[in-house]
């Protein structure tokens, strides 16, 4: 959603994404045995988040969105079929990128 702001007439995104704040969500576990890390070591930085019973897998470390999406392709060609990319809010809330 964009915002107008008429006392300096600058329209903010407010659902912006700093390009540090793509990361691609792999998938998530029950048992983490299952990951297979080598597949995707060389696409980017992997970082693991509980959530309940879930281990979610992500990648992060990317300069830009094209980069993001870059190595997204390449998750998915790996076997990570159901990946996708998702952005970061400052609580580290994560929202799929359409």
């Amino acid at each position: 959603s964009t915002r107008f702001d008429f006392a300096t007439t600058n329209y903010f995104q407010s659902n912006a994404a700093s390009a540090d704040n793509y990361l691609i969500k792999l998938a998530s576990y029950t048992d983490t045995k299952w990951f297979q890390e080598t597949k995707v070591a060389d696409l980017g930085t992997l970082e693991k988040r509980q959530k309940g019973k879930y281990t979610i897998m992500l990648l992060k470390g990317y300069t830009s969105k094209d980069q993001a999406l870059q190595a997204l392709a390449k998750a998915k060609d790996r076997g990570f079929s159901g990946a996708y990319l998702v952005t970061q809010d400052s609580t580290g809330e994560l929202s799929r990128v359409n």
